[in-house]
């Protein structure tokens, strides 16, 4: 990888939550996609992603089970539906997990893990990658 000199890394810091939902949602009227085809704009997506922010590396987080603040209040996201959840959503979480190292901690959101590298890490030029409105309102760069 080449270094810029006397400038930070680019990081690009995903939030992939949203990820296995975009390449594997089925606009109607089309063909149903097939796992291989799910996969394929999952790596493609990737890449483009690095391609348009010029990012040096990428990161990426996903959410796995309930977060901490389901302890604090029982109706945290009560109100989400979970219907008409696309296919092959779930074989797509493990192939950003296996094959683009995308990772997740217990007990957090992945919007948290964005955050808290953003703050953490300050020898990157984090740029966030997220259509959540609650991480859009973040000061810094994004890229939605």
């Amino acid at each position: 990888m080449k270094e810029k000199k006397d400038q930070l890394k680019k990081a690009a810091v995903i939030d992939g939550d949203f990820i296995p939902f975009y390449v594997c949602n089925n606009k109607k009227g089309n063909e149903v996609k097939s796992l291989t085809e799910c996969l394929y704009i999952c790596d493609d997506f990737i890449g483009n992603i690095n391609k348009s922010i010029n990012s040096d590396v990428y990161l990426g987080f996903l959410t796995k089970g309930k977060c901490f603040r389901y302890d604090i209040n029982p109706t945290y996201k009560a109100n989400r539906k979970y219907d008409n959840i696309p296919e092959f959503t779930s074989e797509v979480r493990e192939h950003l997990m296996n094959v683009h190292n995308f990772t997740y901690q217990e007990g957090y959101e992945a919007d948290d893990l964005v955050v808290s590298f953003k703050h953490q890490f300050k020898d990157y030029e984090s740029i966030i990658v997220s259509p959540d409105k609650d991480i859009l309102s973040l000061e810094g760069k994004h890229f939605n």
